[in-house]
């Protein structure tokens, strides 16, 4: 399984972003509602239990907020 570590694009930076992959000329589109910021790449390899277990320590963890600003 892949695993990765990431925050949800807000949705009126997602609805910016739906505009702007429209006039795009590679890739592929993308819902908007998978769009998203990685934070790290677990890997390609993990364990369904490891997911699991790693799910379940960030919902008990409780982090500071944050602010993003997306810019150009």
């Amino acid at each position: 399984m892949r695993l990765f570590l990431a925050i949800d694009v807000p949705g009126e930076d997602a609805l910016a972003l739906r505009g702007l992959q429209a006039t795009m000329s590679g890739g592929r589109p993308v819902p908007e509602s998978t769009f998203h910021i990685t934070l790290a790449f677990l890997g390609d390899d993990v364990v369904a239990t490891e997911a699991e277990d790693l799910n379940d320590q960030l919902e008990a963890a409780r982090f500071p907020a944050v602010t993003l600003n997306l810019e150009g």
